[in-house]
């Protein structure tokens, strides 16, 4: 969708010398949403970023305590933002858009939809694999 999107603003561009308002925002507002559901994806797959070279290092018992360090951690951050997310896209749904007129909400809850499936997925994996992860 995002690659037929940006080929109707450049032909339009080219052969129209004009373009669609539209076409430049839903770009963006299609790429942020798969952005955000392709971290879960990421998460899944274990491709997300990490540094692991001193963990390793650690006796077991340090291991693990700083993997349920890591957990608490990131549930805190990844439901604090939900949150945070979930009152900013609400709070502007009066608010529209420029081009496509929709409410300002739809691009805004990408954020705190893709980090709620980040979120589930972390802790079923996580009690999945167990605390080692």
């Amino acid at each position: 969708m995002n690659i037929c999107d940006i080929l109707i603003g450049v032909f339009s561009r080219y052969f129209f010398h004009t373009s669609f308002i539209w076409t430049e925002e839903l770009a963006r507002y299609s790429l942020i949403w798969m952005v955000m559901v392709g971290a879960s994806c990421a998460h899944v797959r274990g491709d997300m970023m990490a540094i692991d070279f001193v963990m390793p290092k650690f006796p077991p018992f340090l291991q693990r305590l700083c993997s349920m360090l890591r957990a608490i951690i990131g549930i805190v951050v990844l439901g604090l933002m939900i949150y945070l997310g979930t009152v900013n896209a609400l709070g502007n749904w009066k608010v529209r858009t420029m081009g496509m007129g929709i409410p300002k909400t739809i691009p805004l809850l990408s954020l705190p939809v893709g980090l709620g499936v980040l979120f589930i997925e972390f802790v079923l994996y996580r009690d999945k694999r167990g605390i080692e992860q």
